[in-house]
This record gives C-alpha cells, structure tokens and sequence, in this order.
C-alpha cells in the first residue's frame, strides 16, 4: 500500500465467500499491544496463566480491505492473485 511493491498477493480467490478471497477479523497493531500490556499486568497481579482472544466481532475480506485502504489512501493497490495456501481457512472470526 506503500509503493514499495509491484504489487499485493491476495492468496486464494476460489473460497466460498462473498468475493472469493479470505475472510478475517483485523485488529489494529496498537490494539493488540495495548491488551499485551493490560494481559501482561493481569498474569503480575495473579500470577496465572489466562487466554484472552482479541478480535473486533466484524470480518472483512482481503478485497474488501484493499478496497478500503485505496480508499483512505486516494490510490490504486495493483494485487495479483495467487493459489491459496493448503490449510488456509475461508473465513476466520472473533464473531
């Protein structure tokens, strides 16, 4: 989205989704560092060992996130499409 490549691969667009390409629950990098903080004051306090699973509750396709970004960025994301890689799951999501 930078520029610094020809291109975005966008692996797998033969799912069974609404585009066709991978679905997922993104989270802001600052939002995971700010619950890696709150978790790592949370095992100090308790001394024991939780799982928390952080998501937002909304999916979005890979399109519809390059969408997005040329959106926000006022520029064309040029991407190629690529196989899917074997395990991959069609849609992944704190929902």
């Amino acid at each position: 989205a930078v520029g610094r490549l020809p291109n975005v691969n966008i692996f797998g667009t033969d799912y069974d989704t609404l585009d066709g390409t991978g679905v997922r629950d993104y989270i802001h990098v600052v939002d995971v560092a700010i619950r890696h903080i709150a978790a790592m004051k949370q095992f100090e306090m308790n001394c024991g060992l939780k799982i928390y699973n952080l998501g937002t509750g909304k999916d979005y396709s890979v399109l519809e996130m390059i969408k997005a970004l040329e959106k926000a960025s006022g520029k064309t994301i040029s991407y190629k499409e690529c196989s899917r890689h074997p395990g991959d799951l069609a849609t992944v999501c704190l929902c």
